[in-house]
Order: structure tokens, then C-alpha cells, then sequence
């Protein structure tokens, strides 16, 4: 069994981390299955922090990643829609599309709500609020709530009203909510949990198959902690590795550009 974890870092790149590699003795029960997932969540203190859990059985379809591209948004929903659904069509994109107001005011309200647990109050409002009356305080959490909402649909509005980028094959996505987070703070943070979530399983499959080049008939009776050391280890210095080759390669462009200057 085998657990990857797929996250967007501080540098709005995709990152991926093998967390577990371990034996699980068939049958793969929902309750052993589970026992290994909350084992390697508490371990690794992330248990609070899971957007999403994709299993090798299983396929992602998700709608809102598709709009959270800004060369699709609505438009390959509308389009493809009619073809699946047919006459119950337009009801399923109403549906798609409520669904996004519904997830935007839920991480709009996280927000407040962390916002609201970190600020303090100035002492003028303090006093303003506790001169009020209990109809005028009432007045005035609907009006600041009735505030806050046309906030969360202006901003989605405002993103989905806008012209579709031109559409271009190699399109960084992930660089694009980067640099647009400040024009679209809720829509950013949505983009950062729907976008790491692998649209097949290849990544936990490809495990396995390196897996099956350190288990062979030399190494069939490796410890199961010394194989799962293995397996991470290869797996977070290959990705340390690729990073300074990704660095140094841009460094050499650098310097070719200044040469031929």
C-alpha cells in the first residue's frame, strides 16, 4: 500500500511525496484501509490539513477544477453538458454552478472566521457597539453579513464575467493563480486545494513499479520499515535532485542569453 501526497507550495509548483509505503494483507478492508490513512495522518500531523483522498479505484471528474481554468471556466461545461445529459442539461449546469457559490461561501466564511479569531477590535467600535440597542446591533450584523456576501459573489462573478484567455496548449496554471491571487484572494485558495488533486493514478501506480526494482530476488526479504525507508528516501532526494537540475538549467539559459548579448 502506498500513499502519496500531491501539494502546491509556497511557489505555487506541484509537489508529490511518497508518506507510506507498507504491506497491507489482503483483504484490503475499509476499516484496514482507514487504519493506515488516520496512522500516516496523525504521523506526519496533516490529519487537519486533507483537502481531498483519491483511491487507485476511483475517478476525479470535478466540474469546478474545470472552471477554475481560465481558458474554460463555464464554457467546456456548457459545451459538453448537453451531449451527457441531454434535456436534463442546463439543470445540471444550474447545479454546478451553485454548487461553486456554495464552496466560495464556505471558504469565504473560513476566512472570516480566522480573521475574526487574529484581529482586535478597536476600542471605539467596542464601545460603539455595546452603546447600541439589541434591534440596532441586530441591524447592523445583517447589513456587515449582506456586505460579506455581495463580496463572495462579486468576486466569482467578476472571474467568470471576464473574457477567456486565448487558449494555448502549454498553459501554466498554477503560475496564473499565483500571480492573480491578489485580484481573486478566495478563488486562490480553492485553487490551490482542487488543482493538486491527480486526475489519474499514475503517480501511485509508478510507485509500485519502482518498488518492484528494489524487491527483487536478491532483496525479497527486506524489512518492511527498511523498504518503506528506501522507497521514500529515492522518492524525496529524486525530487531534491530534479529541483537543482531545474535551477542550474535555468542558470546556463541565463548565461547563453548573455553570452550571445
Amino acid at each position: 500500500m502506498s500513499i502519496s501526497a500531491h501539494y502546491i507550495d509556497d511557489t505555487w509548483v506541484l509537489q508529490n511525496r511518497i508518506l507510506l509505503f507498507v504491506y497491507a494483507p489482503t483483504p484490503y478492508t475499509k476499516e484496514e484501509l482507514a487504519r493506515h490513512l488516520m496512522d500516516t495522518f496523525t504521523k506526519w500531523n496533516i490529519e487537519t490539513k486533507i483537502s481531498t483522498i483519491t483511491v487507485d479505484n476511483c475517478s476525479t471528474n470535478d466540474a469546478v477544477a474545470v472552471i477554475l481554468d481560465s481558458r474554460h471556466k463555464m464554457k467546456v461545461v456548457e459545451f459538453y453538458f448537453p451531449m451527457i445529459y441531454g434535456e436534463n442539461a442546463w439543470s445540471e449546469i444550474e447545479q454546478v454552478k451553485t454548487t461553486c457559490y456554495n464552496l466560495f461561501t464556505d471558504y469565504q466564511s473560513q476566512i472570516k472566521s480566522k480573521s475574526n479569531g487574529t484581529s482586535i477590535l478597536p476600542t471605539q467600535v467596542t464601545e460603539t457597539q455595546a452603546s447600541m440597542t439589541p434591534n440596532m446591533s441586530n441591524l447592523v450584523a445583517l447589513l456587515s453579513s449582506s456586505s460579506t456576501n455581495v463580496h463572495v459573489k462579486s468576486e466569482l462573478n467578476h472571474y467568470l464575467d471576464e473574457p477567456i484567455l486565448l487558449w494555448m496548449q502549454e498553459f501554466d496554471i498554477l503560475n496564473w493563480w499565483r500571480t492573480n491571487g491578489i485580484k481573486y484572494p478566495t478563488l486562490q485558495l480553492i485553487a490551490g486545494d482542487f488543482l493538486v488533486v491527480p486526475v489519474s493514478t499514475v503517480a501511485s501506480e509508478s510507485t509500485f513499479s519502482t518498488g518492484g526494482k528494489v524487491v527483487n530476488i536478491y532483496q525479497s526479504r527486506l524489512r518492511e520499515d527498511t523498504l518503506e525507508a528506501l522507497m521514500c528516501s529515492q522518492n524525496w532526494l529524486w525530487v531534491e535532485i530534479e529541483a537543482a537540475c531545474s535551477i542550474e538549467k535555468t542558470s546556463c539559459l541565463c548565461d547563453v542569453e548573455e553570452d550571445v548579448d
